[in-house]
């Protein structure tokens, strides 16, 4: 379910979960809302809608993001799908914010224009070499304002967009030697038989 309501303050929030028995709605995940933004495309190409209504959502979406509390430009994991606050002690989350960046990049190719300038002003504004531990050559796993830093993203699996989008920053990178020193390791191990 989304925030389709342009008035709201957390419009364009998409819920990480909904409850088929009872009908109630979870929060809204940062990624959720970087797989809706890149749904548009589709219901597009589709017809599901018409290009100006994804257009409409796809921007206002960016708004809504614009404005909502970041952490060194990362997104807390789950927001309040009325006004985009962060819910409960949800962490500031690397991997969501990179998959929140995928579909605002994605929207803002397909769209151009003001979508596009919001999209490139969001991914620029990510500093991914404050989320990176520079001694182990990886990411950090979660980050809580409460607490600091935990965990490492050590191995190979959802988080290769991190660091190809972490390499690719402007004036935040990591470099590709981070991409590299993260596929050695994964190309180290061996799961199941």
């Amino acid at each position: 379910a989304v925030n389709g309501n342009p008035e709201s303050r957390g419009y364009g929030m998409v819920t990480d979960r909904y409850n088929v028995d009872t009908g109630a709605l979870g929060a809204a995940s940062i990624a959720s809302i970087g797989f809706g933004l890149a749904s548009l495309i589709a219901g597009i190409e589709n017809d599901w809608i018409d290009y100006q209504e994804g257009y409409e959502r796809a921007l206002g979406t960016m708004n809504t993001l614009s404005s909502i509390n970041r952490t060194h430009g990362f997104f807390y994991h789950f927001l309040n799908m009325n006004n985009g606050g962060r819910d409960g002690y949800s962490e500031v989350s690397i991997i969501d914010t990179a998959l929140l960046i995928a579909g605002c990049l994605t929207a803002g190719e397909y769209f151009g224009g003001e979508v596009k300038a919001i999209a490139t002003f969001l991914a620029e504004s990510v500093e991914w070499d404050w989320y990176y531990h520079w001694d182990r050559m990886c990411f950090y796993m979660g980050y809580q304002p409460e607490s600091g830093f935990s965990g490492y993203w050590e191995g190979y699996a959802e988080q290769l967009i991190m660091y190809v989008l972490a390499a690719g920053s402007t004036d935040y990178s990591v470099g590709k030697e981070a991409y590299t020193h993260m596929k050695t390791l994964s190309q180290k191990r061996q799961y199941g038989s």
